[in-house]
């Protein structure tokens, strides 16, 4: 089930991935999803700021 903070959401859920600088910048709703803050996910964010929210059990999935 989506959280009521979801779904109100004007915003695809996008990101994209800038592998040589290993920042992904995405819209606000990838934002909310992961507790981090929009502005800097608009701005670019490195992966571990993603990763670091994962459950560990699920982080080495995920890496590989």
């Amino acid at each position: 089930m989506i959280g009521a903070e979801f779904t109100d959401a004007t915003e695809p859920g996008i990101y994209t991935w800038d592998l040589d600088e290993d920042l992904l910048y995405a819209d606000t709703l990838v934002a909310a999803l992961f507790g981090l803050d929009p502005a800097e996910t608009v701005e670019g964010l490195p992966l571990e700021s993603y990763l670091a929210r994962m459950h560990p059990n699920d982080r080495p999935t995920v890496e590989h």
